[in-house]
């Protein structure tokens, strides 16, 4: 009786071991499963509604377009305008809804002097209302989110010019040293100080981005800094980010002179300590 006992015992044991294994072994099973289906989640957040064969389709459609970009930006950055614009067509044909492809395509017909084709196809690329989510972290983008504000102002458009500065300037303003405050009236009219401001939004985005090859873009940046200077020469704003920019150049003796004409027109004290700070840099670097 004891023996049969003991044999029950044993068998109740092993069988508990077996369980046990088993479930061990399942965890990982169920975790990868639980992988798969929020891989696959992700895999078609970009439209819901496609599934199976055609959300294969898109990842192809998008996967070639963003070669092509590649291509376009290379282009873009010998300045090859010709072939970039190109490069960019190819690029939406594969994927017509490419955020990069109609962007870089702006900026190849810009290139090219084909100013009032690259105006609507910056209004394309920017005319949804999420464009500020989907380009608040790229400087490139927002590069040419200013310099479509810059045409649209050029061209009368002075509402849409008002709506790309402040989306612009959102980015800035959660980034640079100093904030732009200025605001406009989508119902105004066109004013020289808009175009500047957006020049200035347009110098910080390309100061801080890289072209294709790597290389900063600080002679791009300074350039518009300097147009936004002569658009508003009186502007402490305007003077300080000038002098920012011919700092970032090596240009020292101009970027004192920005920055003294920076604290002297400062009248709110928005600008003044970050002008004396860069004064005193500028100062310790020339001695």
């Amino acid at each position: 009786m004891k023996q049969k006992l003991l044999v029950i015992i044993m068998a109740s044991i092993l069988c508990m071991g077996y369980v046990a294994k088993a479930h061990t072994k399942a965890r990982p099973m169920r975790k990868n499963a639980a992988t798969q289906k929020s891989a696959a989640g992700l895999a078609t957040i970009r439209d819901t509604s496609l599934q199976g064969p055609e959300a294969v389709d898109l990842e192809r459609q998008m996967h070639q377009s963003s070669l092509l970009c590649a291509l376009g930006r290379k282009a873009f950055s010998r300045s090859d305008f010709a072939a970039a614009e190109e490069d960019f067509r190819q690029a939406l044909a594969a994927y017509p809804r490419s955020d990069e492809a109609k962007t870089g395509l702006a900026q190849a017909l810009e290139g090219e002097g084909r100013s009032d084709e690259a105006s609507n196809a910056y209004r394309d690329a920017f005319k949804r209302a999420d464009a500020l989510s989907s380009y608040s972290t790229f400087p490139n983008d927002i590069a040419a989110l200013a310099r479509h504000g810059i045409l649209s102002e050029e061209a009368g458009r002075h509402q849409e010019a008002v709506k790309s500065y402040n989306m612009a300037r959102q980015w800035l303003n959660n980034k640079a040293i100093v904030p732009l405050n200025a605001s406009f009236d989508p119902k105004g009219p066109p004013t020289p100080q808009l175009r500047a401001m957006l020049e200035v939004v347009r110098g910080v985005a390309l100061m801080d981005s890289k072209n294709q090859d790597g290389q900063d873009r600080s002679t791009e940046a300074l350039e518009a800094f300097s147009q936004a200077a002569a658009l508003q020469p009186n502007d402490a704003h305007v003077q300080f980010y000038h002098g920012y920019g011919l700092r970032k150049a090596g240009q020292f003796a101009q970027a004192q002179a920005a920055f003294r004409r920076a604290t002297a027109l400062d009248t709110e004290g928005t600008v003044k300590a970050a002008a004396e700070e860069n004064l005193r840099a500028v100062q310790a670097h020339r001695r």
